[in-house]
């Protein structure tokens, strides 16, 4: 097989190692500063939880990390970084991310942006990644901004619009007898079925980043200096469904404004 990255990739960029963290049954990857390949106990609960920011022509840029700390304990892990993403005309926004995970399955993606400048963009916030193996045609909740909770199904089959919006959480089961709710908090949220592009997920990311260019919700396509970006956290944990009692494992994720 060949080694040439352009060749397998279309790129010449080489990809950091990813970092392996690890608290109780809680795992993830770390790479370039995003979440990869979430599991608990083993099996795959998310593929990724990743803070994207898209140029006006919907390129994603690679900040580079600076100030990056991970930390590894035997029954917890932090990560923190600032990164910084420029734009035309030495346009940039600036951020700051936490993350932290714990043995009892929580787990915290926390970002604070803010244009340096008046920067362009058409979106700006969480992505969040559930594989579609052992997944498609599964059972989910979920649950809508305006607090109504429907019983549903994620696609089976290719679906060619947005099989859920107004996306507040999302519930799964990983395995019998454990839920993974993946709950998101400070904008509005919708998922779209990857597999339209070939990808292997189910993509659930802020739908206010579209409306960016029409000048919609909190977000604009220039967004004036000084003016804070209003994703914020995303957060998760496990909870074995089957007891009521004992430690935290509902699986939760969510972006949170201040």
């Amino acid at each position: 097989m060949t080694a040439d990255a352009f060749l397998l990739y279309g790129t010449h960029a080489v990809e950091a190692e990813p970092v392996r963290l690890s608290a109780g049954a809680l795992t993830a990857d770390f790479v370039n500063g995003n979440l990869r390949t979430i599991r608990h106990g083993g099996t795959e609960v998310l593929r990724a939880i990743a803070y994207i920011v898209r140029d006006r022509d919907w390129g994603t840029y690679e900040p580079e990390l600076t100030d990056l700390v991970i930390d590894q304990g035997p029954d917890a892990f932090s990560v923190s970084y600032s990164a910084s993403c420029v734009g035309p005309g030495a346009s940039r926004l600036g951020f700051r991310a936490t993350i932290k995970g714990s043995a009892n399955g929580k787990l915290v993606f926390d970002v604070d942006a803010l244009p340096e400048s008046d920067f362009e963009t058409n979106r700006c916030g969480f992505c969040i990644l559930h594989p579609i193996a052992d997944l498609a045609g599964s059972p989910v909740t979920v649950e809508h901004t305006d607090g109504s909770v429907v019983d549903t199904k994620l696609p089976l089959l290719i679906d060619p619009w947005q099989p859920f919006k107004d996306i507040r959480a999302i519930t799964h089961q990983v395995r019998p007898g454990v839920r993974a709710e993946c709950r998101m908090e400070g904008d509005t949220f919708e998922m779209e079925d990857q597999r339209n592009w070939s990808d292997a997920s189910y993509k659930t990311y802020a739908a206010a980043g579209i409306a960016m260019a029409l000048c919609a919700a909190r977000w604009r396509a220039d967004a004036p200096v000084d003016q804070p970006a209003h994703h914020r956290r995303h957060q998760g944990g496990c909870r074995d469904s089957e007891r009521r009692t004992g430690p935290n494992r509902t699986w939760r994720g969510r972006t949170k404004a201040p």
